[in-house]
């Protein structure tokens, strides 16, 4: 659980860290690969402050809540305290179904907050996140040489 004084303390830093790699607040597929590097040497140190974020790829369907929901059943049974679950384009139904889907598990959620990556840097940081993990899924050399010092701060529950 992370108290809502630091996690708006990460979202200026995550702010700085998007000016400072010209980045800005364009999406991980938008952004050219020079700034996306940037990026990700911008918020290394910041994860190192962050609880683990856990993540997970899947290489067939196309079910994105049911994907989230086995995400976060997997993540809250490797934690054991609550979760803080970001999702990117949650909408209102959507959530419902991921909170219902949770209680069913017994997994334990504090909070589930989503909407659009663009106004929010947290999402925007999983967006990038997502996006550099396809990067070294696909084998992308400048994601390899940045993977090692990015894998102690994420975690695929999955395996």
């Amino acid at each position: 659980r992370v108290p809502g004084e630091i996690l708006e303390a990460v979202r200026e830093e995550l702010l700085l860290a998007e000016t400072r790699s010209r980045k800005s607040s364009r999406k991980w597929s938008r952004s050219r690969p020079d700034k996306r590097l940037d990026y990700m040497d911008q918020v290394l140190p910041i994860l190192a402050r962050l609880p683990t974020v856990y993540y997970q790829q899947w290489s067939h369907g196309v079910d994105y809540a049911e994907w989230t929901i086995e995400l976060i059943v997997n993540s809250a049974r490797a934690v054991a305290s609550d979760l803080y679950v970001i999702v990117d384009g949650l909408d209102k139904t959507q959530g419902a179904r991921i909170r219902q889907a949770l209680k069913r598990h017994g997994a334990r959620c504090r909070n589930i907050v989503g909407g659009r990556d663009d106004a929010e840097p947290l999402l925007r940081l999983a967006d990038a996140l997502a996006g550099f993990l396809r990067d070294v899924q696909e084998n992308e050399g400048s994601a390899l040489s940045r993977w090692t010092r990015l894998a102690p701060f994420v975690n695929n529950p999955a395996k």
